[in-house]
């Protein structure tokens, strides 16, 4: 993090919106990320002000030894994982947020960083082999059938053929209880 002066933030804002030099390179000069940059520079143009931190917003806050003293026996007591050792601190009638968790058993060497859930995500919703793979979920009219739940036609049109057969069966029975009783 860069600690900026006001001044600095304002010959920053004022270069970067009159154009004297592009965002990219006032996050260079400056250590900022071009994002900030864009963020602070569109709040200066609305309002010709300097933008500042809001002076009401919650400190930041640390375990207290007390809290990592419990983190340390729950830990050498269960030896579990951060998310189900916050669980289990829960249950137990204390509440320490699991990210502050993570971080006190990450300074003390407790947990590493799994480096495969570190790197940036692809932007796929379904794993699939191909782009038609998923057209089956979609491609059929979904009705119900007369048994009363959902199917699709493949299902419906077997329940149709089988019940088409049982009232042929039924209709031959009748015919032949008919003839018995004739007889």
């Amino acid at each position: 993090m860069v600690k900026l002066t006001k001044e600095d933030i304002r010959v920053i804002l004022k270069r970067a919106s009159s154009g004297d030099f592009s965002v990219k390179t006032a996050s260079e000069i400056h250590g900022l990320t071009e994002r900030r940059i864009q963020q602070q520079t569109k709040i200066y143009c609305d309002t010709e002000e300097v933008p500042t931190l809001n002076p009401n917003r919650e400190p930041k806050t640390h375990l207290s030894d007390e809290q990592k003293a419990i983190i340390d026996e729950f830990w050498e007591e269960t030896g579990l994982g951060v998310r189900l050792l916050f669980y289990e601190l829960k249950k137990r009638g204390y509440m320490i947020p699991h990210n502050k968790i993570h971080q006190y058993l990450r300074e003390i060497c407790r947990t590493t960083s799994n480096p495969r859930k570190q790197k940036k995500r692809k932007r796929c919703r379904y794993e699939r082999l191909h782009s038609g793979s998923m057209g089956h979920g979609d491609n059929e009219k979904k009705t119900y059938s007369t048994v009363g739940f959902l199917c699709t036609s493949s299902l419906r049109d077997s329940v149709q053929k089988f019940s088409f057969e049982k009232r042929q069966r039924g209709s031959e029975i009748i015919q032949e209880n008919k003839s018995h009783d004739t007889d």
